[in-house]
Formats: C-alpha cells, sequence, structure tokens
C-alpha cells in the first residue's frame, strides 16, 4: 500500500515528539500502514460516519484520520 502523508500530519507530529503517544503513531504510520496489504488489516481501524472513504484510529487521546483511495 502506497502511503501520502500530509504537512499537516507531520507538523503535528512534531509536536507529539515528547508525548507517550508519539512512538505509537510513528510507529502505525511509517511502519504498520506502508507494510499491510489492506486498511482493515491495522488493528482498531474504523470507518468514520458520512463519509464513505474516510477512517480514523485511535491512539490514547488523539486520532488519526485516514483518507483512503484505490487508485490501481
Amino acid at each position: 500500500m502506497e502511503v501520502l502523508y500530509r504537512k499537516a500530519f507531520l507538523k503535528d507530529l512534531k509536536k507529539l515528539k515528547n508525548r507517550s503517544a508519539y512512538d505509537r503513531v510513528f510507529q502505525l504510520a511509517f511502519s504498520d500502514f506502508p507494510k499491510s496489504e489492506k486498511l482493515r488489516a491495522v488493528f482498531g481501524v474504523k470507518p468514520m460516519k458520512g463519509y464513505p472513504d474516510r477512517y480514523r484510529i485511535r491512539i490514547g487521546d488523539y486520532r488519526v484520520g485516514i483518507e483512503f483511495s484505490d487508485n490501481r
């Protein structure tokens, strides 16, 4: 799966650097997602209501938003 990151996400990730959730968010974004073949293979991913191609995952007090498009 190809993963693209928004500048806002990378900026927000830098702000988390000294927080406990940083390691988990970093692993999820740069290790788990790129290695998984399907989005649902990542534990905890839930669809967002009202948005057919958007998902979220909760990590502690934080939510990571995911937009999935199958452009093959």
